[in-house]
Formats: structure tokens, C-alpha cells, sequence
């Protein structure tokens, strides 16, 4: 099963920062589950934690409370990604930006991203695909 991190619809529930090196934990992550590819094949949506980190990081902005994402962009190695596989690592370049539903930009440009999600999963729908 494949599964990816939809941003849109996810909850950033905490960003920590540790010298240069910042974690920021998705409660509620919007995570795609395919046999395919997750978010344009048939599947299902689940709700579940993740642990984006980041290595080599900087930020510009930073949620003051649990923050709900209303768009975002993934950036690594000059390749934009719709979707954040997981797991994943990848390093060389990574830029994330959240604008999130108060109005407000949060973005980090690092090193490196470590994507994993954890604990359980909560079913939220089917998803039938999208058709090319």
C-alpha cells in the first residue's frame, strides 16, 4: 500500500525548533492510501500523526497554536511534489511552505526532510480517484 501526506486538510499541531534542526508534528495528517498512486488513484483518506523533520533548517514565520493548513507547497531538488510520500527522505534542497487559515505564511527552507507517519489511523473516506 502506498500512502502520501495530502498538506491541504492537515493540522500542524507543534513546531519544534532544536539549533538547526526544526520537527513539525501534523495532528491530524490528511494521508492518502493507494494500491496506485496515492491522491490520483483509487484509495481512501485516513486521519494520522506525522513527524515532518528538518535538518539544516531555517524558518520564516511560525504558527502560535495548532494551525490548520490551507494550502502548501513541497519543493526538493528543484521538483515540486503535490503530495509528501511516506516514509520519505530526501536532502539537497527542500523548501515547504504552509499558508494556513488564519492568513498566515509559514514556510522552512532545510538541508534535509524526514517524513514518517506513526500511531494509528483513523478511516475518514473513500477516495475514487481522479480520471486523466
Amino acid at each position: 500500500m502506498n500512502q502520501a501526506i495530502e498538506l491541504h486538510d492537515s493540522c500542524i499541531a507543534g513546531v519544534e525548533i532544536r539549533g538547526h534542526s526544526v520537527a513539525v508534528r501534523l495532528a491530524p495528517a490528511y494521508v492518502h492510501r493507494s494500491d496506485g498512486e496515492p491522491g490520483v488513484s483509487a484509495g481512501s483518506g485516513w486521519h494520522q500523526e506525522a513527524l515532518l523533520q528538518f535538518h539544516g533548517a531555517a524558518l520564516q514565520g511560525k504558527p502560535h497554536a495548532k494551525a490548520y493548513i490551507s494550502d502548501g507547497a513541497l519543493v526538493v531538488q528543484g521538483r515540486s511534489l503535490g503530495l509528501l510520500p511516506v516514509p520519505f527522505l530526501a536532502s539537497d534542497g527542500v523548501t515547504v511552505s504552509f499558508q494556513l487559515t488564519d492568513g498566515s505564511l509559514f514556510r522552512i527552507e532545510a538541508q534535509e526532510i524526514e517524513a514518517a507517519v506513526v500511531g494509528e489511523a483513523s478511516y475518514v473516506e473513500a477516495f475514487p480517484g481522479h480520471s486523466s
